[in-house]
């Protein structure tokens, strides 16, 4: 299937691929679908992506995933997001965080209050937030 992006233009991503978000993200409840893309704009490696939204281009977020940056990050999957995405086995669990760029990129920071869990057997996913503060939104993002 084809999507448009505002960031790459048309393009095409297998249908197996979607993530479905029943609650949306937080304060983008609307947007139910999206996918992951890798940089393509760069030669090495990069510990980003791109969560781009199928139904308007406009909306992506760059995401990482966390213990890449923050190797002592913890994640407690409450009961009920574990049965509303059909999680059985801890080993089938991607987490994500929502990275924000100001400027250079050694002023990135990511949001590890909220993270992004994904089931990775259904493609099944939810954003969480994590109500005992041990994490900021706003954390900078240490190793890069």
């Amino acid at each position: 299937m084809q999507i448009n992006t505002r960031n790459f233009g048309k393009l095409e991503v297998s249908e197996r691929n979607v993530i479905c978000f029943d609650e949306g993200l937080l304060g983008m409840e609307e947007y139910k679908k999206f996918v992951m893309l890798n940089n393509t704009d760069t030669d090495g490696p990069v510990p980003f992506m791109w969560l781009q939204c199928m139904d308007h281009p406009d909306v992506a977020f760059v995401i990482t995933i966390p213990y890449l940056l923050r190797n002592e990050y913890e994640v407690d999957i409450p009961d009920e997001i574990c049965e509303k995405l059909e999680i059985d086995d801890p080993h089938d669990v991607a987490i994500y965080s929502i990275v924000k760029i100001n400027g250079p990129i050694s002023n990135a920071t990511m949001n590890l209050q909220s993270p992004i869990v994904i089931n990775a057997n259904n493609y099944k996913g939810a954003q969480i937030v994590m109500h005992d503060m041990m994490y900021g939104c706003e954390e900078k993002c240490t190793r890069y």
